[in-house]
C-alpha cells in the first residue's frame, strides 16, 4: 500500500451536510478498498487561485491516506460523478514527502518505507545557516557619486 494525499475542492454552495457526506464516502471508498485513512483536515472556504466553473471560492479538504492503486480509480470515479466536487488531485507521495511528514504521521507509514526514510530530517537546520539568518548581515550595495548638474 503506498500513502497518497488528496486535496478535494468542493463548491462555495456546498452545504455542512454535503461536505460530511463526501468526507464520509472517501473515507468508505479507501476503508472499503483495504486502506485506511490517516488524516482529514477541512480547511474551510478559501478564494480560489484562478476561476473553475465561475466559481471564485471553494471549500477545501485534505485527505491523507494509505491505501492500494485501486482505491484511486474508485476515488476519481466519484469524484467525476459527484455535483459538489468541483476539483480534486491525487498524489502519491514518494520517500522525501513521507519523511517530511511530522513524526506521528511519518510512524503511521508502511515499514519497508520507514526503512528508507532518512535520518536527518528534511526540516533541521544547519547551525552554520541559523546563526546567519540571526546575526543580520550587511548588504553590499555599490554607490554611486553624486553628480551634481
Amino acid at each position: 500500500m503506498e500513502i497518497y494525499e488528496n486535496i478535494v475542492i468542493l463548491s462555495h454552495n456546498a452545504s455542512e451536510d454535503e461536505v460530511r457526506s463526501v468526507s464520509e464516502k472517501v473515507t468508505d471508498i479507501v476503508v472499503t478498498s483495504g486502506g485506511n485513512i490517516i488524516k482529514i483536515d477541512n480547511w474551510g472556504r478559501r478564494r480560489l487561485a484562478y476561476e473553475i466553473n465561475k466559481q471564485r471560492i471553494g471549500i477545501y479538504i485534505l485527505f491523507l491516506f494509505k491505501a492500494p492503486p485501486s482505491a484511486i480509480a474508485k476515488l476519481e470515479g466519484y469524484f467525476r460523478v459527484s455535483d459538489s466536487v468541483v476539483k480534486s488531485l491525487v498524489i502519491k507521495l514518494g520517500k522525501k514527502e513521507i519523511a517530511s511528514l511530522p513524526k506521528e504521521r511519518a510512524e503511521e507509514a508502511p515499514k519497508e518505507m520507514a526503512e528508507e526514510i532518512p535520518k536527518e530530517r528534511a526540516e533541521e537546520i544547519p547551525k552554520e545557516m541559523v546563526e546567519s539568518l540571526e546575526t543580520p548581515q550587511e548588504a553590499e550595495t555599490d554607490v554611486l557619486p553624486e553628480v551634481k548638474p
